[in-house]
């Protein structure tokens, strides 16, 4: 099952290759060479550190190793648009990051790999750190590769005397500034847990079943589950959804000084009706996030329809980058899909 999106034209084709080979390339590289954990001055070269955690991948995965991702597929341009597919990918590999050295991806995220997920203070301040940091990575190698072109074209523009500056500019420059914003955020946090002050506020839902979809993500929310369109603020929430020994979490994270978005999204899902928690979550996942994995199993239980909606609502986190997104964006069925049973839902 695949989706597909626009075509590229055939004389760009070339150009769209060497793009996404260079990004391919800087997606392995660590922000400034080293080691996230910048408030322990670590030089030590970052290993390939789990944002969702092998074990847990494990829980929702095949008799394979394997669970369900999406992919942008570029191949044969010249004939074929692009196309958005779910694929099988192995739980060793997928979802990490250059992020952290060993010793300190040992040390600092034990609490989650060595402890049963309770919504302790360290564990739950563990998985936003994690997230934030991994958020950060990506935007850093994604201006890191388009900055080079992005002053080739505003180059090639003041020579011509264009008024308006190409929109690849503002595209580098927009993330440049996520990326600083979300390591500043890293860099309050790591001073925080040195200084033993907790700034960070979680609403965590407890479900009774295995969640069939595993996500970590740290966004700033557009618009709420009943509609309201959030003012445009840099109000960081973070999201992990993960399982554990009798059933599975949610864990929304955010900070005290940034309260005024995430209070007002976690008020609209807090009114969500229960039977239809699950499915919401679904939506925001696959609206706002990239670093997901799906049990093989419920995919394949799945309608082409429901698939081909996943897929639809996936594409749209692309494409709001540079368009708004509607208030409606977030708007439930009448009937779900799926039920995790939400059986517990707090502040802490």
């Amino acid at each position: 099952m695949e989706i597909q999106t626009a075509k590229v034209p055939k004389e760009n084709v070339a150009e769209c290759y060497s793009s996404l080979r260079e990004l391919h390339a800087h997606k392995q590289k660590p922000v400034l060479g080293k080691c996230m954990f910048w408030a322990d001055h670590c030089a030590s070269p970052p290993i390939g550190s789990h944002l969702l955690s092998r074990s847990w991948l494990e829980q929702i995965a095949d008799s394979s190793h394997e669970v369900i991702r999406f992919r942008l597929t570029t191949e044969d341009l010249m004939n074929k648009p692009r196309r958005i597919e779910a694929y099988g990918a192995g739980i060793n590999k997928e979802i990490t990051f250059p992020g952290f050295c060993q010793r300190h991806d040992e040390q600092l995220f034990a609490c989650l790999e060595k402890q049963e997920f309770s919504a302790t203070g360290e564990q739950l301040r563990a998985l936003a750190y994690r997230s934030i940091c991994s958020e950060a990575c990506a935007k850093h190698q994604i201006v890191d590769c388009l900055k080079a072109k992005a002053d080739a074209q505003m180059e090639r523009a003041l020579k011509t005397n264009q008024q308006a500056p190409p929109s690849l500019a503002f595209h580098v420059e927009s993330e440049a500034i996520r990326c600083i914003q979300l390591l500043a955020y890293k860099n309050a946090l790591e001073t925080n847990w040195q200084n033993s002050n907790d700034s960070l506020v979680s609403f965590v839902v407890r479900f009774t079943t295995c969640p069939t979809v595993l996500v970590s993500t740290t966004v700033t929310p557009a618009v709420t589950f009943t509609g309201r369109f959030l003012e445009s603020r840099r109000d960081w929430i973070s999201l992990s959804i993960i399982p554990s020994a009798n059933g599975g979490w949610a864990v929304f994270t955010w900070d005290k000084s940034a309260p005024k978005n995430p209070s007002l999204f976690i008020k609209s899902f807090a009114k969500v009706p229960k039977e239809l928690k699950t499915i919401a979550l679904l939506w925001f996942i696959f609206e706002s996030a990239e670093n997901f994995a799906i049990a093989p199993r419920w995919w394949n239980s799945l309608t082409p329809e429901r698939q081909k909606e996943l897929f639809r609502r996936f594409e749209s986190t692309s494409q709001r980058r540079f368009e708004k997104s509607a208030s409606n964006a977030l708007s439930l069925p009448n009937a779900p899909w799926v039920d995790w049973n939400p059986v517990e839902a707090r502040y802490v």
